[in-house]
């Protein structure tokens, strides 16, 4: 930007940033910092740090290379017409949190002697309500707030929201609403779902701008079909493995296919393990008649999972709550069939062609899964032009010279 920027790298540092925050945090040069909210108030983080914590999403990673162990393992896996060899343990993910972050973090002066008009940029709703990140930006009005939320839909969908952070989510948007300029959400559904809080324009000097997230395969090459993996039946769910997913409805579908003898085909969980996933382990690890049919990607490349979406069946989200659905947007816009829960902000992101199911109608989802091959075996997919990071990064700037 033209402007300097400071990005709150908390939930960077803390390895609970979305792809959003770490593009951001890839492009911090100086002038531009970084800080991170801890016990002791705002703190300044070097960028060499931010920067090495950001892992870029879409560099390095742009051609399938022997590096993708996920990718050649779970291909391996499907085209394996006998008993596939015992699923690789999902990887363990330490917990993490602020301090953490803090051990990285310095008690420098940046927050005081950056010029005024800095941008400060903060991902996501939580930690608004930061005491010390309220002192600072109280001390520092001529900063220009920019918030990027696509996690309004804990303000609706509260019974999957962590207790602890379900006791602050009104405080944080209402902390929001009176510290930051511009509020930036990825859809129209979460832009009227904003309105309804902050009330008639104007009333808290924030503006309300809509941008579509950019996609985590731009910049990866369409890569080689192949017949004989198009050949193997398989869907794809994709995103992080949470309660809101519906997942535990989904795999109790296909264990009752499977015991009832019906055919279905294998299914990639292409995400890491999430919150409230205590619910879903009975049936991710433990159920035998699961185990032949099922396969977690944690780790794949941008790359890999565009080399499954192009042979897989279809992508399945039966999502009761979603922030952007870019993912499953991306799905559909390379060509590959979407089969989606019939909710708002599906229906806003995706095509009339995608198939749209109550996330409960389980005949319904188990009609859908049980004729997915009904029109025999994968086409390759089309090109298509995917939101990309630079076309993001436009819009953020004239949204930021605009305030």
């Amino acid at each position: 930007m033209s402007r300097p920027v400071i990005l709150d790298a908390t939930s960077l540092l803390a390895g609970r940033a979305d792809a959003v925050e770490r593009m951001l945090a890839a492009d911090l040069t100086p002038p531009s910092g970084a800080i991170v909210l801890g016990r002791r108030g705002v703190a300044s983080v070097p960028l060499m740090r931010v920067a090495r914590a950001s892992s870029r999403p879409d560099i390095g990673v742009s051609k399938i290379g022997g590096d993708d162990r996920v990718l050649h393992d779970i291909v391996s896996w499907l085209l394996d017409a006998g008993d596939a060899a015992p699923p690789r343990a999902p990887r363990s993910r330490p917990r993490q949190g602020f301090r953490d972050a803090m051990q990285f973090a310095r008690p420098s002066a940046i927050p005081g002697v950056m010029p005024g008009g800095t941008v400060f940029v903060k991902v996501g709703l939580q930690g608004w309500n930061d005491p010390g990140l309220d002192h600072w930006m109280e001390s520092r009005p001529d900063l220009v707030g920019v918030a990027i939320v696509d996690d309004l839909w804990s303000l609706d969908h509260p019974e999957y929201v962590p207790g602890e952070t379900l006791a602050t989510m009104r405080q944080c948007f209402d902390r929001l609403a009176r510290s930051a300029r511009a509020l930036i959400v990825p859809t129209e559904v979460a832009r009227h779902r904003a309105e309804t809080i902050l009330g008639e324009p104007g009333r808290h000097g924030i503006t309300l701008h809509v941008v579509p997230p950019p996609s985590e395969l731009a910049g990866t090459e369409e890569p080689p079909f192949s017949p004989s993996l198009a050949a193997n039946p398989f869907v794809v769910v994709a995103g992080p493995l949470e309660s809101r997913g519906n997942l535990a409805h989904l795999l109790t579908l296909w264990r009752e296919r499977v015991i009832a003898g019906q055919p279905v085909p294998k299914l990639v969980l292409a995400g890491p393990r999430g919150s409230q996933i205590e619910d879903l382990r009975p049936l991710l690890d433990w159920n035998e008649n699961l185990k032949p049919y099922l396969r977690e990607a944690d780790g794949l490349s941008p790359m890999g999972l565009r080399m499954l979406l192009a042979h897989a069946d279809a992508v399945l989200a039966p999502d009761f709550a979603v922030g952007s659905g870019a993912l499953v947007r991306d799905a559909q816009a390379i060509g590959t069939p979407v089969i989606a829960s019939a909710i708002p902000t599906f229906r806003e992101v995706l095509s009339a062609d995608a198939r749209f199911l109550h996330p409960l109608d389980g005949s319904g989802w188990s009609k859908a899964v049980g004729a997915l091959r009904a029109g025999g075996s994968r086409s390759p997919t089309h090109k298509a032009r995917l939101p990309d990071w630079s076309t993001f990064r436009a819009t953020l700037q004239a949204i930021v010279t605009g305030l």
